[in-house]
């Protein structure tokens, strides 16, 4: 009897650890918003990635809230649901507080349709490391992100987004980010960060007061097009005026210094560089290289090698590539891309 016993425990002890990690992670489509916790069956507090297909509301975020804050919750993946939500009393976002405080949360996709994120909404995630932003945002609400300070980068989608008040307040890892075309970058959007790169856009809303203030010591700013007077006076603190350096298009120095030119002439630091915009292409040897909307398209007559770098000495790209066409995706920024030896600066928008 005895051996019997130790032979049915040495059974069961391997099925244990595979039904735990069965039920680490789970998919759920909800097909009627608020039912939730109805379809997790009791298995909400064990589970650690969550994906949810379908409709939810309001309820449904609170369900997700206590996942993460009472159970294992940390990766949440909501890219294809869809909010339903009151017109007479909501908006299409990501409601206000929905997941603050929740300092095990890790990493989310947000709804592909959903177009702003409301205030607070992640507040003091101290966890939070990755957020996918889909293409239809249109604002990130008062402190949003504020005090998220384990958020690595921030992708914004390619189009005009409005950043309110503090909305990456605190964000103490963020140190490159690349602003959309249209932008608007409230007040205190930035401060408390520990930026050392941005890259704005030839064309941008605003840029309000004190939006890159208090401790943040931004180290290089990349401009795409000349200088505009939709910028405070203040937007930087006095440290990056003295100590950053400014990269501008070639042939607009004189507008970037002119005293006319609002909180742009206070900069002591300009570099001009020479790039192609996503209608030009640059030719070396037998390579083309022409960039495109978040990507990089090369088509060469020749066996060539081809490198990609950020401007920071990330390599991101390295291959020798046959004669032909070939199209590599990149986010939106600057690199350097060194075609047999020689290298070249370009823009990907």
């Amino acid at each position: 009897m005895k051996k019997n016993f130790i032979l049915l425990f040495i059974t069961i002890i391997p099925i244990l650890p595979f039904n735990l990690f069965a039920q680490s992670k789970l998919t759920v489509e909800v097909k009627e918003a608020g039912k939730l916790l109805t379809q997790l069956d009791g298995k909400g507090e064990q589970i650690k990635e969550l994906t949810v297909l379908g409709k939810i509301n309001y309820t449904d975020f609170e369900t997700m809230k206590k996942m993460i804050c009472k159970g294992k919750l940390t990766d949440l993946n909501l890219e294809k649901t869809s909010y339903v939500y009151e017109p007479s009393n909501e908006d299409n976002r990501i409601p206000s507080r929905a997941f603050s405080e929740c300092d095990k949360l890790e990493s989310i996709i947000l709804p592909e349709s959903i177009e702003g994120i409301s205030g607070m909404a992640f507040e003091k995630c101290s966890n939070l490391k990755s957020v996918k932003f889909p293409s239809t945002l249109s604002f990130i609400d008062i402190m949003a992100f504020q005090s998220c300070t384990s958020l690595t980068e921030i992708n914004l989608p390619n189009n005009p987004i409005k950043l309110w008040y503090a909305s990456f307040w605190g964000c103490t890892s963020l140190k490159s980010i690349v602003f959309p075309e249209g932008c608007y970058i409230g007040k205190n959007a930035f401060s408390y960060c520990t930026l050392d790169e941005i890259f704005l856009p030839a064309n941008y809303e605003c840029i309000s007061p004190e939006a890159f203030n208090r401790s943040c010591e931004i180290k290089t700013i990349y401009c795409q097009g000349g200088p505009t007077n939709c910028i405070a006076d203040n937007s930087f603190s006095d440290w990056i005026k003295n100590n950053a350096t400014v990269h501008i298009p070639i042939g607009t120095m004189e507008k970037y210094t002119s005293w006319e030119t609002t909180c742009w002439s206070d900069f002591k630091l300009f570099q001009e560089y020479k790039v192609p915009t996503s209608n030009q292409y640059i030719f070396s040897h037998s390579t083309q290289i022409t960039p495109k909307y978040k990507s990089l398209s090369i088509t060469t007559n020749e066996t060539s090698n081809i490198s990609i770098y950020t401007l920071n000495g990330h390599l991101v790209f390295c291959e020798n590539i046959t004669p032909g066409v070939i199209t590599i995706p990149l986010q939106s920024g600057f690199y350097v891309v060194k075609t047999n030896g020689i290298c070249n600066k370009i823009i990907i928008k």
